[in-house]
């Protein structure tokens, strides 16, 4: 179940025909109308592949660039070009003297995404009322389209419940074909993905996906929140001069707090110890401290984002009564780096009180972010919880008067070990992972017999490689000197085994009521004898 990240607002880029840039002769481009058809649009939650029809939209088509009977394109504002970033972004073909610019064309489908973005974004030349050609409110329904001829339109879907984020569409539209284009917006949540990284090895075990484990108590266990920083409206196309500024955009805010039993912290008690936090690969922060940079501030790689260069202020703040934190990105800092991959991870110490076996000790990852890509405000949370299954079986050594010491077990299965007791009378077995294994008395305590053979059991912690349990019971018989007690009949996962050897001196308790009739019989004999003598020398004394 391996999530996968998508950029947010990915858009569906319907060109209906390329641009022939150098075509000639008379193309006929009066004004026409036509129809758009809008379906309903789709959600693909978390990176997944399956999409997720939504029911209630609002559809807006605006006229941006139209060509005429020559063949030639012009923007709607008669701008020569739409600035895109550091690119100039033309549609005819691109003066020698422009170092910076490129034909529309030769955009990679990221540039059109972006492109789309700045377009929509300026209210004051592509963005008006005067060039909506057409809109409408019902969905997978033709949308009649005024005053066309071959236009690039752009088409800005927004949900009635407005809580995504949504990438407009740019598509070229060509009423001489007679042809209905259609399109389905797609939107692409904000991901965030929580897994568990890594626990050192024999403390447990980690799915090959990362979406659920199984540890020991103690164990250590790094935890990541991995998401993206959104990706707002561009303004009118050049940075200088934004439709969104940073103080408008809602702070990127993630928090965990992990259910009772997983203790954050450098000592698994202390507050801001053990979370890094990384944009792009970059560390960012690191054990209650901003990482380079002065005053509280990290300059990342020096890439020029949308709204400048800028730097990095990354608050981190704990609670130390509840064990989760919150890492704060300004929104100013959302700003400069949209779209840039952002993760957190940190450590946490397993407790006693997460033994829950089959019981999940579910760990949530949330991210809290402005969802209106056009303004930068609104509010949306996601969250997503991975599992850690936890388990303990402890062995207890005991002879007829109480807790002995001295004795020495072996352990073979999946995992092979000594448990040595010389100088313990209780230890636990660690980590085991799943199968079945068998645990043998190899010296018993001063004055005992080791115990009769051997017990075979069985751990269960999977399902399918998922982690989902952690169970222990018995194959076969057990040993009579043997108990295995289930110290959670409702969650399992809490285990003891109690072994209580006979003293060296006594007879095999298999003997069954053996013993007594030998003791009974040999009296008995001896008696028979002791008679049989005393007749034998009073018939003898007669004779003489």
């Amino acid at each position: 179940m391996k999530k996968t990240f998508k950029r947010a607002g990915v858009a569906v880029l319907s060109m209906a025909m390329l641009i022939s840039m150098g075509a000639v002769g008379a193309i006929s481009a009066s004004a026409a109308n036509a129809n758009l058809k809008v379906n309903s649009y789709e959600t693909y939650a978390n990176g997944s592949t399956t999409a997720t029809t939504q029911s209630s939209q609002t559809v807006n088509v605006y006229k941006v660039a139209t060509r005429d009977n020559t063949g030639a394109w012009s923007w709607v504002n008669d701008a020569p070009y739409v600035a895109l970033g550091t690119q100039h972004v033309y549609l005819n073909s691109v003066p020698g003297s422009d170092v910076n610019g490129v034909l529309i064309s030769n955009l990679s489908g990221q540039d059109l995404n972006e492109l789309a973005q700045t377009i929509a974004s300026d209210t004051t030349n592509f963005k008006i009322s005067s060039n909506i050609i057409g809109n409408g409110t019902n969905n997978a329904a033709n949308i009649p389209l005024l005053d066309v001829g071959v236009a690039y339109c752009l088409v800005v879907t927004t949900p009635t419940a407005a809580d995504e984020l949504i990438q407009p569409t740019l598509i070229q539209i060509d009423t001489s074909t007679n042809e209905t284009p259609t399109i389905t917006p797609k939107v692409s949540d904000i991901p965030i993905d929580k897994t568990i990284e890594s626990i050192p090895a024999g403390d447990g075990e980690v799915a090959t996906d990362h979406e659920s484990a199984a540890a020991k108590v103690g164990a250590e266990v790094t935890y990541k929140i991995a998401t993206k920083l959104p990706t707002y409206a561009n303004g009118t196309g050049t940075p200088a001069s934004p439709q969104v500024t940073g103080d408008m955009i809602q702070d990127f805010v993630i928090t965990d707090e992990p259910t009772s039993g997983i203790l954050i912290g450098t000592d698994y008690s202390d507050t801001g110890a053990d979370v890094e936090v990384f944009i792009d690969n970059v560390k960012v922060y690191d054990n209650s401290a901003v990482l380079a940079g002065t005053a509280g501030t990290v300059t990342l790689d020096g890439t020029t984002a949308q709204g400048g260069a800028g730097t990095y202020n990354v608050a981190v703040a704990n609670v130390a009564s509840t064990d989760k934190f919150t890492v704060t990105i300004p929104g100013e800092i959302v700003w400069a780096h949209q779209g840039r991959d952002v993760y957190v991870t940190f450590k946490a110490r397993v407790q006693d009180t997460a033994l829950k076996g089959n019981q999940a000790n579910n760990n949530t990852g949330k991210i809290t972010y402005g969802n209106n890509w056009a303004t930068g405000g609104g509010s949306k949370t996601k969250e997503d919880t991975v599992p850690l299954y936890v388990g303990k079986i402890v062995l207890n050594k005991e002879d007829s008067t109480g807790p002995r010491t001295g004795a020495t077990f072996t352990l073979t299965g999946p995992v092979n070990k000594t448990l040595d007791m010389t100088s313990v009378s209780n230890i636990d077995f660690g980590y085991l992972p799943a199968g079945n294994y068998t645990l043998t008395e190899t010296v018993a305590p001063s004055g005992c017999k080791v115990m009769v053979g051997s017990w075979t059991f069985t751990v269960a912690t999977n399902t399918s490689g998922t982690y989902d349990k952690y169970t222990v019971t018995t194959t076969g018989t057990a040993p009579t000197e043997l108990t295995l007690t289930d110290n959670d009949t409702t969650h399992h996962g809490n285990y003891s085994v109690t072994v209580v050897d006979p003293p060296a001196g006594a007879l095999p308790g298999t003997g069954g009521m053996g013993t007594v009739i030998f003791t009974v019989g040999g009296a008995a004999i001896v008696l028979l004898a002791g008679a049989m003598f005393v007749v034998y020398m009073r018939r003898r004394k007669n004779e003489e």
